[in-house]
């Protein structure tokens, strides 16, 4: 999609309630595509069943946007894993730790202080820094973490269907996962 003012949206299917994201993005980086898919996951579960009349009302909207970036952030970053590997917060271990958890900084940090690691003038110092450095459009790495693929789940359905399952064509046919 050629549209600069999004990332990304999600929404069930009108017709068979499917979940669908979309990506608007294709200039992102692998870390913010990660991000924007994560946080959509957060609005279908989240929000799922929320009348979209909501959605059109600021301070809600806003709210949820709030929920689903939290969402997103405990997803890709799970608070006990995250937290033993943080250590010192300083900018550069930051980076250090952006490599291998394919995260952002800015979304690093904001975990820091979902898990309260970091206390508010210490973060608040770090996002001045940040700004600095001039990490507000990139960050260090950001060429290195390429989108990542998903690759798993199909080759083990696509191992189970060659051994002739029927209970597993079903259930593909019944999620119309659009496997064949």
């Amino acid at each position: 999609l050629d549209i600069s003012a999004i990332d990304a949206f999600s929404q069930h299917g009108s017709e068979d309630g499917r979940p669908v994201v979309i990506l608007a993005n294709d200039q992102a980086t692998g870390a913010h595509i990660q991000a924007d898919c994560a946080h959509e996951l957060g609005h279908l579960v989240l929000h799922g069943w929320v009348d979209k009349r909501y959605v059109l009302e600021r301070d809600r909207y806003a709210i949820m946007e709030k929920q689903a970036w939290r969402f997103a952030r405990a997803f890709l970053l799970p608070a006990e894993p995250f937290a033993a590997t943080v250590g010192s917060i300083s900018l550069d271990h930051l980076v250090q730790l952006k490599l291998s958890w394919r995260a952002s900084v800015a979304l690093l940090l904001m975990r820091c202080q979902d898990l309260d690691l970091i206390d508010a003038q210490k973060m608040r110092q770090l996002w001045i820094n940040r700004q600095n450095r001039g990490w507000t459009k990139t960050e260090p790495f950001d060429d290195a973490l390429v989108p990542t693929e998903p690759r798993l789940l199909q080759e083990a359905v696509e191992a189970i269907l060659e051994g002739g399952s029927s209970i597993v064509r079903e259930w593909l046919d019944s999620m119309r996962l659009g496997v064949r």
